[in-house]
């Protein structure tokens, strides 16, 4: 399979996502915290895998050869082994020939398009990806007491009552290891 096909499937599905974070802004904007940053952390991620398929494609377009699909027969990419028909009323055959120069001045023009494109794409993406503000400050956990229990079953709990020493107080606390 060619490079660019799962590399244009990235790169839509990265768009078509963006658009849908433009498209859906007041019902993610309403999405609790954790969630709206779970989308918008997505959305860093297939940026970043996006951005890497379009450098990789553009990397295979101008410097590797074109997969012209040449098969059979004995033949490769380099080599193409023609056979000649023995009936006597066949069409002739024919074929269009460039240089390998023509196909690279083709793929330079299209990286050309691309990085102006995806200027424009990246401006517009950071627009979608912004509107409702880029991340929602997420409340901190607040970390509640260990009550641990003591080598002698006791509990410093406060409301087990045990004998483990000051109450309220665990092992931890007190730097003890239990």
């Amino acid at each position: 399979m060619p490079v660019s096909i799962p590399a244009a499937f990235i790169v839509s599905m990265w768009l078509i996502c963006l658009h849908l974070r433009q498209r859906f802004k007041d019902r993610l904007g309403q999405a609790p915290a954790y969630a709206f940053n779970l989308v918008q952390a997505a959305l860093v991620i297939l940026t970043a895998v996006a951005i890497g398929a379009l450098i990789f494609a553009v990397q295979q377009g101008l410097l590797g050869h074109p997969d012209m699909q040449i098969s059979g027969n004995g033949s490769y990419s380099g080599h193409l082994a023609w056979y000649q028909d023995r009936a006597e009323a066949v069409p002739q055959a024919w074929f269009v020939s460039l240089p390998l120069w023509a196909y690279r001045c083709a793929m330079l023009l299209w990286a050309l398009w691309l990085s102006f494109s995806l200027i424009k794409w990246l401006a517009w993406g950071w627009q979608a990806f912004s509107t409702e503000g880029a991340w929602k400050k997420t409340r901190p956990i607040k970390a509640g007491r260990v009550w641990i229990k003591g080598r002698d079953g006791s509990s410093d709990d406060p409301a087990g009552g045990g004998q483990g020493g000051k109450k309220g107080v665990s092992d931890r606390d007190r730097g003890q290891e239990g």
